[in-house]
């Protein structure tokens, strides 16, 4: 197989993660596992998948959302809320944790950015564009308000707090350009989140993107959800591309480990009871191939404390 159409077809193999990833929130989201009334929107056939699959979704959206909940209420030096924050989120794919926490108004002075692939995004500007309480949290329930707000042959989507952005994670120079063009901010504190995005990349262009990140910034932090193993080599090599990129510290946990330490114990047990299954060894060793890692280009900053794992208590 030519190298071109290798490439053209993983490619389209990543960007079908989206939807599984998609089907799979909806499930966890319907059986109670947490609220989510905005991933239907994206799913369109839902089926019911397995008990250890909900609940390995509950930890790695529960894990997620808690860092960036974290972030957003870290404060400055001062004690007083940061004016500014940014997120953005790579290989965003149909992900819904914007609409979320917009509708809890948690993103009061946060710009939250989405980048991925065009298709992927265009797919995503079409489901907004359909669905009332989508466009509704972004004030473009007008049709000639939202098509105000769609650009780059209906792939981009712009509105304040908002940026779909499409665009090739490998093309740095390309990333750059787009998010210039809507005035990202390079000094304020900025949190880039990836899910199992990636793993999915050329180490060279994962790596890049990395260095890239703590060039382009100057307060940035990461928080990964990734099919590694923090204790084997690949594992040591993930926190090593951030400490030897300028990053002052970074943090790697297995979810076996976020589960039973990071998440609310309280929340987690109450998500244990909804469906009782026996096969803990199972979910366990499933758990043990993925790993939470944060890393923060400042190892002083309020962004960098409140992404800090802490350290497992007996």
């Amino acid at each position: 197989m030519e190298p071109s159409r290798r490439s053209a077809e993983h490619d389209s193999a990543v960007r079908e993660t989206a939807s599984d990833a998609s089907l799979c929130k909806l499930s966890a989201s319907q059986l109670g596992y947490y609220a989510d009334p905005f991933v239907q929107f994206f799913v369109k056939s839902p089926s019911r998948r397995m008990p250890i699959i909900n609940r390995g979704y509950y930890a790695r959206v529960a894990a997620v959302e808690s860092l960036v909940r974290k972030f957003l209420a870290s404060e400055d030096d001062g004690g007083a809320p940061q004016s500014k924050k940014q997120v953005v989120i790579l290989g965003a794919g149909l992900d819904t944790m914007f609409f979320r926490l917009k509708n809890q108004e948690l993103l009061v002075n946060c710009e939250y950015f989405e980048l991925d692939f065009p298709d992927v995004t265009m797919q995503k500007v079409s489901t907004i564009k359909r669905r009332k309480p989508l466009n509704g949290l972004l004030g473009l329930s007008d049709t000639k308000n939202f098509m105000t707000a769609v650009s780059s042959g209906y792939t981009e989507l712009n509105v304040p707090g908002y940026h779909l952005l499409p665009c090739d994670l490998r093309d740095l120079e390309a990333v750059s350009a787009k998010l210039e063009t809507v005035r990202i901010d390079r000094t304020v504190p900025t949190l880039f989140v990836s899910e199992c995005v990636l793993i999915y990349m050329e180490a060279k262009f994962s790596t890049q993107l990395v260095a890239w990140s703590a060039s382009y910034f100057d307060d940035v932090s990461f928080s990964l959800y990734e099919q590694i193993l923090p204790d084997d080599a690949f594992g040591h090599a993930q926190i090593a591309r951030f400490t030897e990129h300028n990053y002052e510290v970074a943090q790697c946990w297995d979810m076996n480990k976020i589960y039973y330490h990071y998440l609310d114990p309280t929340e987690r047990v109450k998500r244990e009871r909804l469906e009782i299954f026996d096969e803990l060894e199972e979910f366990h060793l499933l758990q043990a191939h993925y790993c939470v890692v944060v890393a923060s280009k400042l190892a002083s900053t309020s962004a960098a404390r409140a992404l800090a794992l802490g350290e497992v208590k007996a």
